[in-house]
């Protein structure tokens, strides 16, 4: 639909999400806050949406001149989508399923259906309809396979074997609506049979209506045995011996019941017997765990001398063990796991916009918006709010705090670099233990590296430089984290305390 019709942002939006272009939804949010128009018509360019949209205005373009087989065949080729679906679970029938639309494709076209809106007409009518359509073969006739088929799909087939599976399965209890087309007659019951109620015609429509399904489950029954050439097996299973149908039964309980007469009742047989033309085997006689095979074992001469090679090889063989078992202790005892955050304390400060719930705030802002596009920074701080439990209060001052660091010179200078990156997360082992945490902002610019933490402490200006000390630890935490990743420390790490908008760079 989206390559029809380039105006149906429903259907492009789906394509987009689609295996066959992999678009995020991150990627199409961002695209049209950014004020991108969500029709492949316009320009996309610089954007992660510019070869997909070059993709569907091409294809849009040829539509209806090269047939939908051959734009089926390149949007395959173009979008890789064939390999896409084959590395998914049950591949190689999802892309036989893909081809499958090709056939129809080239068999509509000779029917007269010949442009690609009214292919498309046609795979949308099917899909109201919710007509099933089998799913393309992946096996041809006389491989070595079993097919799983429901007796209404095995119709005038024909196989070497055939296994009728749960038999025993009870049916549906009766029905609740009956209807009798004959004399146009409708019969209800609400409830269970003791304390319902129900119409005065229900158990007359009822029992015929029993009747009526038991003359389809014999025809059905008779369908399924007549599908074997050579071979039909019955297995004859039950949870307990008294579901096993008796010929003085009635009513059916399940599609075993019409065989009851023809099998014998559970222990009447021994082990494998012929009966009436019929192979008979006793299920618990039968020997079905299957055999280990014997192990592979080299001829030795007990008196022969041990050589030294393999004296040689038992000690090369008794250290790998030794080495194994402590690799297992040391494994066992696991590794301890410490973060960048737990290298300072951080006592709280008293007040409303002190504490974690803001700080916490503050930094999804900056995490989540553009910082070059801020515009929409109100309706992302709604949106996070909640999340977080946020009063409007808080979400007034966050937001003013963010607009005005974003003002500053600092800010300023790391959008202006040369590349920046928010909110990098790193590991780095310290004698044993794993250090993990998230570095705020990671920038570099004209070859030097630069980090800057945000921090929410309402400091006074004049405590700062103490209170910068006190992040040491967590600073030199980060100097580690960059030294290990890129092989050089950082030129300087900044802490932008936000409350004062004032910035203190930690020397190493």
């Amino acid at each position: 639909m989206a390559i029809d019709n380039p105006n149906n942002r429903v259907a492009l939006v789906a394509a987009l999400r689609s295996a066959f272009f992999g678009i995020s939804d991150e990627d199409l949010f961002e695209f049209h806050a950014r004020g991108g128009d969500l029709a492949y018509v316009s320009d996309a360019a610089g954007t992660t949406l510019e070869e997909a949209f070059g993709l569907l205005r091409r294809l849009h373009a040829v539509r209806n001149e090269i047939g939908a087989e051959s734009l089926l065949d390149t949007l395959y080729a173009e979008t890789k989508a064939l390999v896409v679906f084959l590395l998914r679970p049950n591949g190689e029938q999802r892309v036989a399923n893909l081809l499958k639309i090709g056939d129809i494709a080239r068999a509509l076209a000779d029917r007269g259906v010949l442009t690609f809106r009214a292919f498309v007409r046609w795979l949308a009518d099917r899909k109201e309809e919710e007509a099933e359509e089998a799913e393309a073969a992946t096996v041809e006739t006389g491989d070595d396979f079993v097919r799983l088929l429901t007796i209404h799909k095995a119709k005038g087939l024909e196989f070497p074997m055939v296994i009728l599976t749960d038999l025993a399965g009870k049916r549906n209890k009766g029905e609740t609506f009956v209807v009798d087309r004959r004399k146009g007659e409708i019969a209800i019951r609400v409830g269970n049979k003791q304390m319902g109620i129900q119409t005065t015609n229900y158990e007359r429509l009822s029992d015929y209506e029993d009747l009526r399904r038991e003359a389809e489950e014999r025809r059905l029954l008779y369908v399924a045995m007549t599908r074997a050439r050579d071979f039909v097996v019955i297995p004859a299973y039950f949870a307990t011996p008294g579901e096993y149908p008796k010929a003085g039964d009635t009513k059916p309980k399940s599609l075993f019941h019409y065989l009851a007469q023809k099998i014998p009742q559970p222990g009447e047989t021994r082990g494998a017997e012929t009966l009436k033309g019929m192979r008979i085997f006793e299920g618990s006689s039968l020997d079905l765990e299957p055999k280990e095979p014997p192990l592979f074992r080299v001829p030795l001469d007990p008196d022969a001398p041990e050589p030294a090679e393999a004296e040689a090889m038992c000690d090369r063989l008794e250290k790998w063990k030794r080495r194994q078992a402590d690799r297992i202790e040391w494994f066992a005892r696991g590794r301890s796991l410490r973060t960048a955050t737990e290298e300072t304390e951080v006592l709280p400060v008293a007040g409303r916009s002190g504490g974690a719930l803001f700080g916490q705030l503050v930094h999804r802002l900056l995490e989540r918006i553009d910082w070059k596009h801020p515009a929409i920074l109100e309706q992302v701080a709604a949106a996070e709010a909640p999340a977080i439990g946020a009063d409007s209060a808080m979400v007034e001052e966050a937001v003013e705090m963010v607009r005005t660091a974003l003002a500053s010179d600092l800010m300023k200078r790391i959008i202006g670099a040369d590349r920046y990156y928010k909110e990098v997360p790193f590991t780095f082992e310290d004698d044993g233990t794993i250090v993990e945490g998230v570095i705020d902002v990671l920038f570099e610019d004209t070859g030097k590296i630069g980090i800057v933490d945000f921090k929410t402490d309402r400091v006074p200006e004049s405590k700062l430089a103490g209170k910068a000390e006190e992040y040491r630890p967590q600073v030199e935490t980060y100097r580690r984290a960059v030294t290990a990743a890129c092989g050089t420390p950082p030129d300087e790490v900044i802490l932008f305390f936000l409350h004062p908008m004032e910035s203190v760079t930690v020397s190493a």
